[in-house]
């Protein structure tokens, strides 16, 4: 069984939260930091991340999770 994982995307930031976790995380909105996003979702056993379109700041990390492997969904917000 795999978690889920919602982002609020924005132009300097994400705010993750895992189904499982009462506590999530805040990351930059920035190529460097995805490895780390990525890393974290990995250790918490996120299959699928649902994230929001934000008028293209989402489109980074959106390829990024998915070139990792998970499933992403965008969704208007």
């Amino acid at each position: 069984m795999f978690s889920y994982a919602g982002i609020d995307v924005s132009k300097d930031s994400l705010e993750v939260q895992v189904n499982l976790l009462e506590a999530g995380i805040r990351c930059p909105n920035a190529e460097g930091d995805f490895p780390g996003l990525i890393g974290w979702l990995m250790l918490h056993q996120v299959g699928r991340v649902l994230l929001e379109a934000t008028g293209g700041y989402e489109r980074k990390v959106m390829k990024a999770l998915q070139a990792a492997g998970f499933d992403v969904i965008r969704i208007n917000p």
